[in-house]
């Protein structure tokens, strides 16, 4: 979902705009995710999209090959699980404070 942090209240209806969108597929037999992992965004609506018993089962899997939980610390299941962590504000890269590159 794009949007610009500049303007008020976009964060928070893109936010919601991609809820929704991702509740829409679960009601309809789809996923919140294809190839890639789920991301802290997603993450949230693991528990709409999975039981509690097939979360623990992936939590159990998850342990038993990384049990120090070295790989992508925090994703998939964030401590506290499902917690639903927010990101920070928008960082620019470096590259675009030089003025070398942009947003788009």
């Amino acid at each position: 979902m794009l949007y610009d942090v500049r303007n008020a209240g976009e964060l928070e209806r893109a936010e919601r705009l991609s809820g929704d969108i991702l509740r829409i597929c679960i009601r309809y037999g789809g996923t919140i995710t294809g190839e890639h992992g789920v991301g802290a965004e997603k993450a949230v609506y693991m528990g709409e999209l999975f039981g509690d018993a097939d979360l623990e089962t992936m939590n159990y899997v998850r342990c038993a090959f990384d049990p120090e939980r070295s790989f992508n610390p925090g994703k998939v299941f964030p401590t506290p699980r499902l917690c639903g962590d927010v990101p920070g504000a928008y960082r620019p890269h470096e590259s675009e404070v030089a003025g070398t590159a942009g947003r788009g």
